[in-house]
Order: C-alpha cells, then structure tokens, then sequence
C-alpha cells in the first residue's frame, strides 16, 4: 500500500483503516478496533485544506463574523482530533505488529540452527521489518502533525472565545 493510499483510507473512511492489519494481530486488536468505530468521528469538513487567513483584529469582525469563524476553526479541530485518534491507534498497532515481527526475527537466529539457516530465515523477514519501521515513520509523522495543527486550532478557538465574552461583558468599542 502506497502512503497515499494509507492516508486517504483513514481521511475518508476512518472505519475502515484497519482493516489490513486486523488479520495481522488477532483478536486482542479487533476488541479495541469494536470499541473505536462506536464513537462517532467528525466527517471532513468542506473547506477542511484551504489556506486561510486568520483575521489579526478580531474587533473588526461583528459577532456573526466571530461565531462564523468558531465554527469553521470547531470544525477543523473537532476533524483533526479524530484523525489524530486513528493515527495513533494506527501507530500504537503498527509498534505492536513491528514488536512481534522483531521477536519473530530473534526466534530465528536463536533456535540453535546452523547460522547459515538462522541468517536465512533472519534475512527472510528483514523486508517485513523494514516495511513496517517504514509504515511506523509514516504514521507516528501524521500523529506529530495532527498534534500540532490541533493545538493550532486550539489557539485560535481560545482567541476567538475571549472576543465574544469581552464582547459580552460590554468591553467592546466599535
């Protein structure tokens, strides 16, 4: 699976992003996978992706202006702390998955076989290694970014709140 189609499995169908990796660990994980996709996750919002401009004086905006711009930056952080839940699912299943198939690696080199069979089987499962410490890196950046731009968003909402209640304690000068 490319990194494209990794990410926009989980933007677009955040039910649905483990399901290549459910056969791989069992059980244990389907329990935990059940009781995520009960909740429900914020659907992307429209202009969710578009370069916007924050506005610098707030004081200029009337109060449908200021709610307008609650909601938009509500949506964006309601959205990315969904994704940013999936991810780290994701990564904290993809640690586990890259766990076992390191054991399995050691396994194999400690069975008290020839070394060369032990080198064999080790070199053998090298490539799953490495796809998986590839798709950890992958994911734990999306877990990083996801962070930041919540606590972006977090930002700007707690600015845009302070507005409406100076607003509504009557400090506001037009």
């Amino acid at each position: 699976m490319s990194k494209s189609d990794d990410d926009s499995k989980v933007e677009n169908s955040p039910d649905d992003f483990l399901s290549a990796d459910l056969d791989s660990l069992g059980n244990d994980f389907r329990e935990l996978t059940d009781k995520f996709k009960r909740f429900s996750i914020p659907a992307k919002p429209n202009t969710f992706g578009e370069r916007y401009i924050f506005p610098e004086d707030l004081t200029k905006l009337d109060i449908e202006g200021l709610g307008q711009w609650l909601g938009r930056i509500g949506a964006y952080r309601g959205y990315v702390t969904g994704l940013l839940a999936v991810y780290s699912v994701k990564k904290m299943m993809v640690e586990s998955m890259l766990t076992l198939k390191s054991t399995e690696q050691r396994r194999a080199r400690d069975k008290g076989k020839t070394t060369q069979t032990a080198v064999k089987e080790e070199v053998s499962l090298l490539p799953d290694v490495q796809e998986l410490n590839r798709r950890l890196l992958r994911v734990s950046a999306n877990v990083e970014f996801y962070s930041h731009l919540q606590y972006l968003y977090q930002g700007q909402i707690e600015v845009l709140s302070r507005e409406i209640s100076r607003r509504r304690e009557g400090n506001f000068v037009k």
